[in-house]
């Protein structure tokens, strides 16, 4: 277990992913170190990537126990920013927060240390294999406790040598801790494949255009496949413009006020149609 005074270093940056955020583990690890947060001063940071991953679990359709479990955390991430406890890290981001994650540890100095909590493997691995002694992977387990995080184990080297020479005399393999892709028709260790898809295969995918200015996005396999994500129609800047606060109007029926965002506004001039004039509820309630 990784010593609880970690976190009290002022100046280690902490880093949290994706999948740590909607694990099991989750509630329990905020229950756990809020509390030392408070005492230290110390905040979570939250890279703009991540953000677009669990708005983009909040919108899937077909998973709705991942979306509500996405949207819980978006509440929650919004509440402990109130209190200074979660920080937006204004990090040049790409459209895969493994990369993002990638470069931040990469630039880790011994002024600056910097540990990232993810539940992946592989990820890990790749901070792993950095060789920085100034970042360090971190993982959560019951109770919320902090791991340090195992890179991914290789094929013990007799399994190797045996595959090898059974390749030369024209045997089969032996199979027993292996997987072929689906896609690419590869094999690879079972423990290293997600929906019988390679690490490979995940990080490829199909390019398409954002409907609003055109830029190309990838819809990687992993999207599709692990987390049956459907297409994106908007790049991630599109994406946050619409959600942006267009005009608040008064509802006609209750007299509160609602917002009505970008995205909104564009919809109904696309269509000729003039702006609502009730709130979402009423409109409801009217249908």
């Amino acid at each position: 277990m990784l010593q609880d005074a970690v976190l009290y270093v002022h100046r280690t940056h902490i880093f949290i992913d994706t999948c740590s955020l909607l694990s099991e583990y989750s509630e329990a690890f905020w229950n756990r170190w809020i509390p030392t947060l408070r005492k230290s001063g110390q905040k979570v940071i939250i890279i703009p990537s991540v953000l677009n991953e669990l708005m983009r679990h909040r919108d899937n359709r077909k998973d709705r126990k991942l979306a509500r479990k996405a949207d819980n955390v978006l509440r929650l991430l919004q509440l402990l920013e109130k209190e200074n406890l979660v920080v937006l890290a204004g990090v040049e981001e790409s459209n895969y927060a493994d990369a993002d994650f990638e470069k931040i540890m990469a630039c880790a100095s011994r002024k600056q240390p910097m540990m990232l909590i993810t539940q992946d493997r592989e990820l890990a691995a790749k901070i792993h294999h950095l060789k920085n002694h100034h970042a360090m992977a971190a993982r959560l387990a019951e109770g919320g406790i902090l791991l340090k995080a195992k890179p991914e184990r290789k094929e013990p080297l007799l399994t190797r040598i045996w595959q090898g020479v059974c390749s030369l005399f024209g045997k089969e393999k032996d199979d027993r801790a292996s997987e072929t892709c689906r896609l690419c028709g590869k094999s690879w260790p079972a423990y290293r494949m997600k929906a019988h898809i390679c690490p490979e295969c995940l990080k490829k995918g199909t390019i398409h255009h954002c409907k609003r200015c055109g830029k190309d996005m990838l819809y990687t396999n992993y999207l599709k496949y692990v987390e049956k994500a459907e297409l994106f129609a908007y790049c991630d800047d599109c994406y946050r413009f619409r959600k942006k606060v267009f005009q608040y109007r008064t509802c006609q029926d209750c007299g509160c006020t609602f917002p009505v965002t970008q995205g909104e506004a564009e919809f109904y001039q696309e269509k000729g149609y003039d702006r609502p004039k009730r709130c979402r509820d009423c409109r409801h309630r009217r249908r």
